[in-house]
């Protein structure tokens, strides 16, 4: 199965979920660029390492993605139309079908990510880049592209000006 947004997730079939090709997005009037905060539940569908791309906002170089790495540490990839900065947690553990509940917060140089309400990764240091724009709409549980799939379940988005 995999999330689509609004409504049921969508059987997979015979077809790996990994594969499948929908990109779920939703407009992104409305969402902070320079400073703001981003809230959403993640489900993993396995333990499975894996690169996994969480939401994405990202045109050129700039705008937002979440991804989870290889590794399994989580990534904030933030560019400001000239540069990126990524915040890197350290590895996490993700276990099959439990909901994680993710944060990221950004602004005046800082950024956050929080994993069910910890603080997993941090700078305070003035360096995280300050989007300036972001696409149309945001890819949720994708790139734009379509590449790099959540393989989960990823619902409640939510998201606020600082």
């Amino acid at each position: 199965e995999k999330a689509t947004g609004a409504g049921p997730p969508v059987v997979c079939g015979a077809a790996s979920c990994a594969t499948v090709t929908d990109v779920p997005t939703m407009l992104s009037a409305g969402l902070p660029t320079t400073s703001g905060k981003v809230t959403f539940t993640y489900t993993p569908f396995s333990t499975e390492a894996m690169q996994r791309t969480l939401l994405d906002t990202q045109t050129e170089s700039n705008g937002l993605t979440l991804y989870i790495h290889a590794n399994n540490a989580l990534i904030l990839a933030l560019g400001d139309g000239t540069a990126w900065s990524n915040l890197v947690s350290g590895a996490q553990t993700w276990t099959g079908l439990t909901a994680y509940r993710l944060e990221v917060e950004w602004g005046n140089g800082n950024a956050f990510i929080r994993k069910d309400g910890v603080l997993i990764a941090s700078t305070t240091n003035g360096t995280a880049k300050r989007p300036t724009t972001r696409a149309a709409n945001i890819a949720i549980g994708n790139l734009i592209t379509g590449a790099s799939p959540a393989n989960g379940y990823v619902s409640k988005p939510q998201w606020s000006i600082q």
